[in-house]
């Protein structure tokens, strides 16, 4: 027959531990287990699902399969916050999963199943329900995030990677503020902006959430503030920001850009174990590239303005002057007398438009020709 719990009205109640250690087991097996209706699965199979149940004590709960046995290794749990529950909280293969957003007080479904169904196969195993601690600061360091050169006028360069490790899972603290200073930089003239970056557990640098606001033209010390909730986890615990600079176009040439974080606050002032990391980045010259295309191969009328002849696609470092683009009439078969004026107009995107000019028009040319301004 199948098993007391092969549906979720007759789900066994299990004891919550106190703490995250597994003091209180209940035993279980799937053997001749059918299926039940649930909510959709993307963490195995459920063909073979047995019930539990649990009343939340805090916030968040871990769930842990152990001492698995029979003809499957690989389990798989979701919780729900009743039997007839359209979506899970969490649908979990590993074994052992964090659940969050709970109500204290409220009775929450475990069903557990074979990751990976086998007919009429059986596989025992001990379930349990722990309680995470409340979140507490352990520590927190730098590195040297890159040490490769920095090409003049780029932005959201790395500098350096503030690492906050914390403990326990409810009741999340907050990171108010970070401390800088540029030591170890040439010169601060080199830096136009200074920016913040939260990648949360990812050790991999991402500028999609910046922290606080941008601190433009840093020199010495300054202070980054914002109020970002720091994330734990039962396999990683750490947090991860990260220091970047905008350099100026007009940057030295082998100077190096360096930075050092002194403090941070969580609850209170922390001081990294290591504040000043070893390593620094060399600043190298601006590249600056021009790509010529033919905007238009259309027939151009007899007396007709502002025919299309060439594009000139610049590229280099913001806020630098183009101040002088040199032609040629090359390829035109009677320029002399088929060309009244050579214009040049500026537009940032690959549309034409005749709105804004660059330097004054060129009467009659013939051969070489340069168009000045300053754009």
């Amino acid at each position: 027959p199948p098993p007391a719990n092969d549906n979720c009205a007759n789900a066994i109640s299990l004891t919550v531990n106190s703490s995250t250690t597994c003091s209180v087991v209940t035993s279980g097996t799937t053997q001749s287990a059918t299926p039940s209706p649930g909510p959709y699965s993307d963490c195995g199979s459920f063909e073979d699902d047995v019930w539990y149940k649990f009343i939340a004590t805090k916030t968040s709960h871990i769930v842990t399969l152990q001492n698995i046995d029979g003809a499957a290794s690989d389990m798989s749990f979701q919780v729900l916050s009743n039997c007839n529950a359209s979506d899970a909280l969490i649908c979990s293969d590993p074994q052992t999963n964090i659940v969050s957003g709970l109500i204290v007080g409220n009775t929450y479904f475990v069903r557990v199943a074979s990751y990976a169904y086998l007919a009429g196969a059986e596989v025992t195993f001990d379930i349990c329900i722990s309680t995470p601690a409340d979140m507490a600061y352990v520590s927190s360091s730098t590195v040297q995030s890159s040490t490769s050169s920095i090409v003049a006028g780029t932005t959201d360069q790395q500098i350096i990677r503030v690492t906050v490790v914390v403990s326990g899972l409810t009741n999340a603290l907050n990171l108010t503020q970070l401390n800088f200073n540029t030591n170890g930089s040439t010169t601060a003239a080199n830096i136009a902006n200074a920016k913040v970056y939260y990648t949360g557990s990812s050790a991999n640098f991402s500028n999609a959430n910046q922290f606080g606001s941008t601190v433009v033209s840093p020199n010495g010390t300054f202070a980054i503030n914002g109020s970002q909730p720091l994330t734990s986890g039962i396999s990683n615990p750490n947090n991860y920001f990260w220091l970047v600079y905008d350099i100026t176009c007009d940057a030295i040439v082998g100077n190096l850009i360096d930075a050092e974080c002194t403090s941070l606050n969580v609850t209170t002032l922390r001081i990294p174990t290591v504040t000043a990391p070893t390593g620094s980045r060399a600043i190298i010259a601006p590249s600056y590239t021009a790509t010529v295309t033919q905007a238009t191969t259309a027939a151009v009328a007899q007396a007709s303005t502002n025919a299309q002849i060439l594009r000139v696609a610049a590229v280099g470092c913001a806020n630098t002057n183009v101040t002088t683009i040199n032609f040629t009439t090359t390829g035109s078969t009677t320029a002399a007398t088929s060309i009244l004026a050579a214009r040049v107009y500026y537009t940032s995107s690959t549309t034409f438009d005749a709105t804004t000019q660059f330097g004054s028009a060129i009467t009659n040319p013939n051969g070489v020709f340069a168009v000045t301004g300053s754009q």
